[in-house]
């Protein structure tokens, strides 16, 4: 099963679940204790209707549809939601066009890696903005210019690299081969299991790791005073996860930011 089938399964089961609550003092079938079966009820009836949620937004958007915790909406409707944010309110600042999924292919083989599902999906449905849409400013760049700056910087790497191993004896530089177990990535600042996918105009890069494990699809900083982060400020638990915070950010969802246009794009501004 992959990534695409078992977030449906997942949101499916959470649903079924919410479904099947029990109001406070009801016993279920099958819960430890029970004596017997009993009707189970979601607690709400035309008498004790649930209670009016407020939410602040934007354009008069509904609310973001909830999801169970640590997932995130569809990629293409959050994509839908932005743009059609932009539609309204900055035309100008049209999405770009799908990327073809002959140029996605390539750009995996050219990597080496494969991509994430939900990275995929979104180079799919958007191959990238035109202008600063994500906050506070990244400007998400197409697939042919993410793989050339991958490529730039995997050369780099290896130009650094081999100076650094071959002048081991300087001490006035640091010797990488002190560097921590874990810590590499961070001494060299770069790695070629990162994808680039967003630029901010100040050097810093937003990176989707591409590598197996518990980190994998995790959207980084590459900040290049401080080095690369994929925890804390800045950083998206995924592809996903980034849009949907977008989409929620421009609605009046987020009550960090306040949303203004300017001419290279959304003003994100504390």
């Amino acid at each position: 099963m992959d990534e695409q089938e078992l977030l449906f399964d997942a949101e499916r089961r959470y649903r079924v679940v919410r479904i099947h609550r029990n109001p406070p003092g009801n016993r279920a079938h099958g819960v430890p204790g029970s004596t017997e079966p009993k009707p189970v009820s979601n607690g709400w009836s035309t008498d004790n209707p649930p209670p009016r949620r407020s939410f602040r937004t934007w354009g008069r958007r509904p609310p973001p549809r909830a999801t169970m915790a640590g997932m995130s909406a569809p990629v293409a409707g959050s994509w839908g939601r932005i743009g059609k944010w932009l539609r309204s309110n900055a035309s100008d600042l049209s999405l770009r066009p799908p990327a073809e999924a002959s140029a996605v292919a390539a750009a995996q083989t050219a990597v080496g890696l494969p991509f994430p599902a939900d990275l995929v999906e979104s180079l799919l449905c958007h191959d990238g903005s035109p202008a600063s849409v994500v906050p506070p400013r990244w400007t998400l760049v197409p697939l042919e210019t993410a793989v050339g700056i991958w490529q730039r910087n995997t050369e780099h790497l290896a130009a650094r690299q081999a100076v650094e191993i071959d002048d081991m004896s300087d001490e006035d530089d640091e010797d990488w081969t002190e560097t921590e177990e874990g810590e590499e990535d961070r001494f060299w600042g770069w790695n070629p299991a990162w994808l680039p996918i967003a630029l901010d105009g100040s050097g810093g890069h937003l990176v989707v790791e591409l590598r197996e494990g518990e980190r994998r699809g995790v959207v980084g900083v590459l900040d290049p005073e401080t080095g690369p982060r994929f925890e804390g400020y800045g950083t998206w638990p995924s592809t996903a996860a980034l849009l949907e915070g977008t989409a929620n950010a421009l609605y009046g969802g987020d009550a960090l930011w306040t949303v203004g246009i300017e001419s290279w794009g959304v003003d994100w501004t504390r």
